[in-house]
């Protein structure tokens, strides 16, 4: 007999269903409960319809996919299989869509519950997309402070003896300390024997003041080098004002440094030979005329009608033999003559001004000439000025100025081989401790690597002695034409595996060049390599010789129908290291440069991006 007050309906089953239905909904975490075979929402709780926008009418009996919460069906299947494993899954990450469309990321932990005598699944989400969004700010400011060239440290006043407690990479590879080196300890082993205490005590003063300071100082390598460093320091302080860390920026401006001095000397040694070549040129001009360029004056028939001695002495003659002369005359006896311009001014009277090279009593001279015509009121040619200026010394001081500038540019350099050979040592030191840790198979791929990163170091030092050596100046008698067809047969596996169509324009009766045949092949390979690069999907190579009507050079044109050249970048391209490719040392254009310059040619080049590029090599006929 039941007891009296004992309620005959009673079920404490009933009981804990209630309690959980009551949990469920008031839970502050969006959950639901689906069922295992169709993912069928058999229930959701308040926070879930807020968190997306959707009422209980629209997702009761439907699926997450139908819904469009997530669209993932096989990582479904893989989280039902564990959940039937192991009854519970913990931390899956997963992105759904809300209502309005927007995306977060959840992280969800999902259990199997009997809910009302059928087994389900029990899910509860958590919101962690602004935390993921704070995490990967973090990660894109670290790579960023990471990338920068200068060397970024921050330091903890509030530890004894102020120790470093961050460093990035660039630190790590200005000054060659590893970050496990560094931290924990006081700035001061960068200092060395030579530098200055002064700036020392003035770090010291803006330290114990809270003050900015930019102060540029000696500083010395992990190797004990010295290095010239651009140091801003910067204290960091709370909303209250209170100090919390010092940051300091370094940069090396060691190659700004030994530039700056290296051009003051440059400057005083100009200077100096500036002084001796105007009092040079003062005597010259009471010597000769009172001036040293040449001048001339014809009228509109080409008479000379006034010439000094220094144009009688380019002309061969003297002034006063060469006076009521006829220019037409005298230019048709000397069809080498550097002024065969004048005319073409004669004809047309067109200002022309150009630089000419000629030989004289067996030495070569550089000169700038101008031809400019004297026009009357009704713009007819009265009478033609010729001016004549012997620009040789002046190329040759500009030579020696350039000299001191590559004294500047052997810091960068030997900066830029140490970052080319680092990469691949970097990659071989790597290869080499996996190949120890590898089994037999794997052992032979990393060896493989790192082999081929040791060739990747020979060809770079191997393109540098090409850069440095000196050339031989053994020469044969060469057939350019020649020449090029057996580099076009060579290079005729590439040229069509790569779709590059080439054309030849190739002058008939081109003399002979006298010439290294090596160095013009390498520099025509490297104008071909250059040319299939420009064009990766196929193209134009179009190789024309020539011989300009003056007969003073040869000319040799290699272009292509490819990507172009920025106007920025042209005038970097012939500097050794410099590249816009993926691949390649940014060696091959600077030795080409420096092979053609050997023979007393050059290398230029027309371009414009997407228009092609047109490479010109001129070589003097004195070589032939």
């Amino acid at each position: 007999m039941p007891q009296e007050g004992y309620d005959a309906t009673f079920k404490p089953q009933m009981v804990l269903e209630a309690l959980l239905d009551s949990t469920f909904q008031s839970n502050p975490l969006p959950m639901t409960i689906t069922s295992i075979d169709e993912g069928r929402i058999i229930a959701v709780n308040e926070c879930f319809l807020a968190v997306t926008g959707y009422t209980r009418e629209e997702v009761i009996g439907r699926t997450m996919i139908e819904i469009g919460l997530w669209n993932d069906h096989d990582g479904r299947a893989a989280r039902i299989a564990e959940l039937r494993a192991t009854a519970m899954t913990q931390h899956m990450e997963l992105q759904h869509r809300t209502k309005q469309g927007d995306v977060r990321d959840l992280l969800i932990s999902a259990e199997l519950i009997d809910w009302h005598g059928k087994r389900c699944i029990l899910a509860v989400s958590q919101d962690i997309t602004e935390r993921k969004r704070a995490e990967a700010a973090v990660r894109l400011r670290e790579r960023a402070i990471n990338a920068v060239s200068s060397g970024i440290l921050i330091t903890d006043p509030h530890q004894p003896d102020n120790p470093i407690i961050y460093c990035n990479n660039g630190f790590e590879r200005m000054t060659g300390y590893r970050a496990a080196e560094v931290l924990g300890r006081n700035c001061r082993f960068l200092q060395g024997p030579d530098t200055d205490p002064a700036a020392l005590a003035l770090i010291r003063e803006h330290l114990a003041r809270e003050q900015e300071l930019r102060i540029t100082l000696l500083n010395y390598r992990r190797d004990g080098t010295p290095f010239w460093n651009d140091l801003i320091i910067s204290p960091v302080h709370d909303e209250h004002g209170n100090l919390l860390q010092f940051v300091g920026t370094q940069t090396d401006v060691t190659a700004r440094i030994r530039a700056e001095s290296a051009l003051q000397q440059a400057h005083a040694e100009a200077t100096g030979l500036t002084e001796q070549v105007q009092r040079s040129r003062d005597i010259l001009r009471i010597l000769f005329d009172g001036l040293g360029d040449g001048l001339m004056l014809l009228d509109h028939t080409g008479v000379i009608l006034a010439i000094n001695q220094a144009m009688a002495a380019l002309l061969g003659g003297s002034a006063q033999g060469l006076v009521g002369q006829r220019w037409q005359a005298l230019s048709h006896n000397d069809r080498k003559s550097p002024l065969q311009s004048v005319n073409s001014t004669l004809h047309d009277g067109r200002v022309r001004r150009r630089r000419e090279r000629y030989t004289r009593q067996g030495q070569q001279r550089v000169i700038d000439i101008q031809v400019l015509p004297l026009t009357s009121r009704r713009h007819h040619v009265d009478q033609i000025i010729v001016h004549v200026v012997d620009v040789t010394e002046q190329l040759q001081l500009e030579t020696m100025a350039a000299q001191n500038e590559q004294f500047v540019a052997t810091g960068r350099l030997a900066m830029t081989v140490a970052h080319e050979l680092n990469t691949p040592l970097l990659s071989i030191q790597s290869c080499l401790y996996m190949a120890d840790k590898a089994d037999a198979a794997a052992r032979k791929v990393y060896l493989d690597l790192a082999q081929e990163e040791i060739q990747r170091i020979s060809t770079i030092l191997e393109q540098l002695l090409d850069l440095h050596r000196s050339h031989s100046d053994t020469t044969t008698q060469v057939d350019v034409n020649a020449l090029i067809e057996r580099v076009i047969l060579l290079m005729s596996g590439m040229l069509a595996k790569h779709q590059v169509v080439v054309e030849r324009a190739l002058a008939a009766d081109l003399p002979l060049l006298r010439i290294n045949a090596y160095h013009l092949r390498q520099v025509l390979l490297n104008l071909i390599l250059n040319a299939i690069d420009a064009m990766p999907t196929g193209g134009s190579l179009r190789i024309s010789t020539a011989v300009p009507a003056d007969g003073t050079s040869l000319l040799l044109t290699v272009a292509d129908t490819g990507t172009g050249i920025a106007p920025d970048t042209q005038a970097s391209i012939f500097e050794p290291f410099f590249t816009t490719k993926s691949h390649g040392s940014g060696l091959g254009l600077a030795i080409s440069q420096k092979l053609m310059a050997h023979y007393g040619g050059e290398i230029s080049v027309q371009s414009a991006p997407g228009a092609g590029s047109t490479f010109t090599v001129r070589l003097p006929m004195w070589q032939s």
